[in-house]
């Protein structure tokens, strides 16, 4: 790389068919002063056979661009920093599969002031779960493809540490949207299908659903607008001591509380905080460190899989399970102090393995079993709150929930709309037949709201009686 000012560098229908360390570093090369080395415009890159990372780029004082960058076996994206930013746009990266005995990289993008548009970044393997690791970044994606939600939360507890922006983002072995903004009216006919069309979202901070029940001549809307993100974190106790194989780059660790085994299952993904970087990238720490995926459970001794290249025998290490939630269909029920099973449930039934937004469950607890003819659904964990919950509405994410109509809530339930407990509920003048079009229920100029209490799936209130209150 040239010194900065050397503009207009260009590097065009590049091949790169053997080992390599790193393809593009103006960092360890390049002729610089105090506003650092170039960054190339690269347009046209196709890479086959094994290549570690992408870049090491510094974008000091003048940005860079690369375009239609094709790559299959990519270990990592690798290291892009600097102010002035650097720009991906319509490349296709394939990382390396994650089959048994490969190691994981340390981070597949680390840095900040990245952009990516129309980008396809994904690990060739068809197995769900495999997980981009974005350590410590600011980074934009706005459309393109992903595997599977990335790993973008600062496991360690850092507040003020800068995460991600995603636009429209496809996962595309799971289905969803990242930042997809969802704000079609979706017309159901019972219960909601919080999804796009394509496949369940994950639940991410800006989505906003739309949902429409015109049925029996009645107008209902809703409304979810999503402000959480779609990871969740279980912390686990002590530092355990990890065993390593390297020649199968497998690990073993023992839980320091075996009941938390309860809270892990086969294919989570363990990280840790706090660790350095491998390379030349050692003075960097890394907000989220992956260890490995959990290959097995016996009772307290956790197999890992796919060890990531910097965990090394006898570490001692936090330990973080990192997992993510979709968005689902509302459903209600009870459960009682100590019990790990939801009673009287009414609304769409989980599945087995699904992982829920319940305060009174601890992080991590996973759906064990249903009955849905004796309305129950059974949690690995107890209800360890101290008390009692009945007409718990579960809806993941935690999101802002409204209805809109022009009809009041005792007509709704009378007409077997179904009412979600803890929304706001906007009543409107009719408007009558002169206007069909139901996006006049989202104005502003309302009658009344109110506060509904309770949750009726359908109108049934045989759990709980129909209860709301005026709040202005």
């Amino acid at each position: 790389m040239g010194q900065a000012q050397s503009k207009e560098c260009h590097v065009d229908r590049l091949r790169c068919w053997g080992n390599t360390h790193t393809l593009f570093d103006n960092i360890t090369y390049g002729i610089r002063h105090g506003d650092g080395a170039a960054v190339p415009m690269v347009d046209g890159v196709n890479i086959a056979g094994s290549l570690k990372q992408l870049c090491a780029i510094t974008a000091s004082s003048f940005n860079g661009v690369f375009r239609n960058v094709y790559g299959e076996g990519l270990f990592r994206l690798g290291y892009v920093n600097g102010a002035a930013t650097v720009s991906f746009e319509d490349c296709q990266l394939n990382f390396t599969p994650n089959h048994p005995g490969l190691p994981y990289p340390d981070f597949t993008l680390l840095g900040n002031a990245a952009s990516f548009h129309g980008c396809m970044l994904r690990f060739y393997t068809g197995a769900k779960g495999m997980r981009l690791v974005l350590s410590g970044t600011d980074d934009r994606f706005d459309n393109g493809i992903m595997n599977e939600p990335p790993v973008a939360a600062a496991m360690g507890n850092c507040g003020y540490c800068p995460t991600p922006h995603f636009n429209n983002v496809v996962m595309y072995y799971s289905g969803g949207f990242l930042g997809s903004g969802n704000r079609g009216i979706a017309t159901t006919t019972g219960l909601f299908s919080m999804g796009n069309g394509i496949g369940a979202d994950p639940v991410y901070s800006g989505n906003m659903y739309l949902f429409r029940n015109p049925y029996s001549g009645v107008d209902l809307l809703y409304k979810f607008t999503y402000d959480n993100t779609y990871e969740r974190t279980v912390q686990l106790s002590g530092t355990p001591v990890l065993h390593v194989d390297k020649s199968k780059w497998t690990a073993w660790f023992k839980l320091d509380n075996s009941t938390e085994a309860n809270l892990l299952r086969p294919g989570d993904f363990i990280l840790t905080a706090g660790m350095h970087c491998q390379d030349q990238f050692t003075s960097q720490i890394a907000d989220a460190y992956p260890v490995g995926y959990i290959e097995s459970i016996d009772h307290d001794i956790v197999h890992l899989r796919n060890l990531a290249y910097g965990i090394r025998e006898g570490m001692k290490l936090s330990l973080i399970m990192d997992y993510y939630v979709y968005v689902n269909s509302p459903f209600t029920g009870d459960m009682a102090v100590g019990s790990n099973t939801l009673t009287n449930v009414q609304g769409m039934f989980p599945v087995v393995g699904d992982r829920l937004d319940m305060p009174m469950l601890p992080s991590g607890t996973y759906v064990t079993a249903i009955d849905t003819s004796a309305k129950t659904i059974h949690f690995s964990n107890a209800n360890n709150s101290g008390r009692s919950f009945n007409d718990y509405t579960v809806v993941n994410g935690y999101p802002r929930i409204e209805m809109h109509s022009a009809y009041d809530l005792p007509a709704l339930q009378h007409c077997s709309k179904t009412l979600l407990g803890g929304s706001d509920f906007y009543l409107y003048q009719s408007m009558g037949k002169s206007a069909p079009d139901p996006a006049w229920l989202l104005g502003p100029h309302y009658n009344a709201r109110y506060k509904n209490l309770n949750t009726h799936i359908g109108g049934d209130t045989s759990l709980h009686k129909l209860k709301y209150t005026l709040i202005n």
